[in-house]
């Protein structure tokens, strides 16, 4: 007879991968979301849509971690660099009193 602990381990495990396989979807929408909107012509937009890379190297850095992914771990780290540079470089522009 099954010790009745391990089939509840074996269970929760298994609920634990589901979970963590659905993260993969999030993290792949929002990347094609945010690769949408950096094509886009409008400086607002295109900062959105880096944004939104910036949720998805979060989301693909916490599922590569946690999975052992570690070469997709440094690549989202690399381009959680290149986000934030296009956060930073496509700010509106500072109106100064003159």
């Amino acid at each position: 007879m099954p010790d009745p602990n391990s089939v509840l381990a074996a269970d929760a495990a298994s609920d634990a991968a589901w979970w963590l396989d659905q993260l993969q979807w999030p993290a792949a929408a929002i990347g094609i979301l945010g690769a949408w909107l950096v094509g886009a012509l409008a400086r607002r937009s295109r900062r959105l849509g880096f944004w939104c890379f910036l949720a998805s190297n979060v989301l693909w850095i916490t599922w590569g971690m946690l999975t052992g992914n570690w070469g997709l771990v440094a690549m989202q780290a690399a381009f959680t660099i290149t986000s934030l540079r296009g956060v930073l470089t496509n700010r509106e522009p500072t109106v100064s009193a003159g």
